[in-house]
């Protein structure tokens, strides 16, 4: 299946671990870093929510985003960036994709544009990170050095300064499998920069 889709990242210095996406204009979803396993940085969707945001996903960002003053409901994406807009950077990144849906779980190969680069990507997605390893053992050739959006987009764009914590604001709660509404996801990607665009 192939896709064009306009994604806004949100990074925060606050939280380097967290990938925010609104995907598409119609989608929030935060993904956290659950570690490198061998070659593979493994990311887990723990909170996504279309427009307007469910209270749990407003109630999480209120607490990871004090200083923001978020309010109780927030029906679209250009609200959410107007309140984060102080507290995180936003960058814009266009994907062309095609994505490869086997037993295990799929594949993606992406070719994203933004701040004046190009890049080529691979993606393994799967409920399980074993389903994702026993996979890249068996793809011949070299590998590249694995990493992800976030890292890689952090460092590229502007950085906001981080506030200082407020010692009674508690960290967002990763949320167990059990409760997220389709599962969690582990988001293994490989880069390979190429030309400017």
């Amino acid at each position: 299946m192939a896709e064009i889709r306009i994604d806004t990242h949100i990074l925060s210095p606050n939280h380097p671990h967290w990938q925010m996406i609104l995907r598409g204009g119609t989608q929030f979803e935060i993904k956290v870093r659950d570690g490198i396993h061998g070659e593979v940085s493994a990311w887990t969707t723990v909170m996504q929510s279309a427009f307007p945001l469910r209270h749990n996903v407003v109630c999480a960002l209120q607490e990871a985003f004090p200083a923001a003053q978020l309010p109780s409901r927030i029906s679209a994406p250009a609200d959410l960036i107007s309140w984060l807009g102080g507290c995180a950077s936003i960058c814009t990144v266009s994907k062309r994709m095609v994505h490869f849906k086997g037993v295990r779980g799929t594949a993606e190969l992406t070719q994203v544009d933004t701040l004046g680069r190009r890049v080529e990507t691979f993606c393994l997605k799967a409920s399980r990170l074993e389903a994702i390893v026993q996979t890249l053992d068996v793809i011949p050739g070299p590998r590249l050095p694995d990493t992800d959006y976030g890292s890689w987009l952090a460092r590229r764009i502007p950085p906001v300064q981080a506030t200082p914590p407020i010692l009674a604001a508690p960290v967002l709660p990763v949320v167990p499998t059990a409760h997220i509404d389709r599962g969690p996801l582990l988001d293994a990607r490989l880069f390979k920069l190429s030309r400017s665009a």
